[in-house]
């Protein structure tokens, strides 16, 4: 049956007999029968003109009678459409600014004989003029964007004016794979670790697109967490005292409710010759490494244990390291209450134990600031 009828181009004669016979009660699918014309095509020259009745509702409306209720414009409302159609402006933007359905945009434009068929894929040509000052701005610094509000059309023809100039930046969709140098990527962590620097000032340095540069820290893993960004924001701020109210009593709230028991204070991040130490005694560690012109260990990935997720402070060559104050190992071990649980909890001494028997040696090192010595603990 497919094959039956071709699709072509309808003349005004015959989409008037389409449209008289609909009206007078045939359904699409008889009229395609009748014209020996496709059934879609038919039932798509309806709904263009807002004329189209279901065959399965057919029978409960007169003839001549369309089934809903068309919404009327004024001839100053679609003097106004015709208007902004003729000046360039696509059905889409139309139907955003107008707040108008597509389908009936278009339908008012068939209407009053202003629609053109594929007008929005027709390429739109510039003068040498136009074309030059495109150039000239964006030399400058605008952004394809921002010139594109200058001339009110959308930024696809700038960026095709640009690209086939040759002049558009990098880090922009120019469909070219952006491959880092190994300068540029010790910069963005030097920037962005170091120095602390936002993804947007980094991406200002390099001249780079701003998403590209948040990709690329994310995959790096130095992304930093949401209380991070929000402390590095605050500093150098003084906080209200009804803000530092706010913040007691809503962890006192939090340490009340049970929901989520606290465990340990908030530990401190730094970074000591590319190594991340979780805490000041770690940091300590490392530091005096460093002085002795000793041999530095590495980060090290958790391990599952049948007590839970255990996380090392560092690797060595042959054993792992767990860093502890005189405090830290005395809970460790049993001998002092934790002080937020306000309980003894031994938990992390099991996983210390099953690592060190089925996966590792672990050193546990308790760190004497004042005197400056590192003792080795015994399991």
């Amino acid at each position: 049956m497919s094959n039956q009828y071709t699709i072509v181009p309808y003349t005004n004669e015959e989409i008037n007999d389409i449209i008289t016979l609909h009206q007078n009660g045939m359904p699409y699918s008889m009229i395609s029968r009748k014209l020996k014309k496709c059934a879609k095509k038919i039932k798509k020259i309806l709904i263009e003109r807002g004329i189209y009745v279901d065959d399965k509702t057919k029978g409960k409306f007169k003839k001549n009678q369309i089934p809903h209720n068309k919404k009327t414009y004024t001839e100053k409302e679609i003097k106004n459409i015709i208007e902004l159609y003729e000046n360039g402006n696509s059905i889409e933007k139309m139907s955003r600014l107008l707040k108008i359905d597509k389908k009936r945009i278009k339908i008012i434009l068939i209407e009053n004989n202003a629609f053109v068929e594929d007008r929005d894929n027709i390429r739109k040509e510039f003068s040498n003029e136009i074309i030059n000052n495109i150039i000239e701005k964006y030399s400058n610094g605008l952004s394809c964007q921002k010139i594109s509000k200058i001339y009110n059309m959308s930024i696809t023809p700038i960026k095709r004016i640009i690209k086939e100039k040759g002049i558009l930046r990098k880090g922009y969709s120019d469909g070219i794979k952006i491959e880092l140098t190994e300068e540029q990527r010790n910069i963005i962590k030097k920037l962005y670790v170091t120095d602390l620097k936002t993804s947007s000032y980094i991406s200002e340095v390099l001249n780079l697109n701003k998403h590209f540069i948040d990709t690329y820290i994310q995959k790096s893993g130095y992304r930093r967490t949401k209380g991070e960004s929000i402390s590095l924001r605050q500093t150098g701020k003084k906080r209200s005292e009804k803000a530092v109210l706010n913040v007691k009593l809503g962890q006192q709230k939090l340490a009340q409710s049970g929901k989520r028991k606290q465990t340990g204070g908030v530990c401190k991040r730094f970074i000591i010759n590319d190594l991340m130490c979780y805490g000041t005694y770690e940091k300590f560690y490392i530091e005096k490494l460093i002085k002795e012109r000793k041999k530095l260990p590495q980060n090290s990935k958790s391990i599952n244990t049948p007590f839970g997720v255990y996380y090392p402070d560092f690797l060595g060559d042959n054993s792992l390291i767990e860093i502890k104050s005189d405090y830290t190992y005395d809970v460790l071990i049993g001998k002092k209450v934790n002080r937020w649980s306000r309980k003894i909890d031994t938990t992390q001494l099991e996983k210390i134990k099953w690592v060190n028997k089925n996966i590792k040696p672990v050193d546990v090192l308790v760190v004497d600031k004042k005197n400056n010595k590192i003792i080795k603990k015994c399991l």
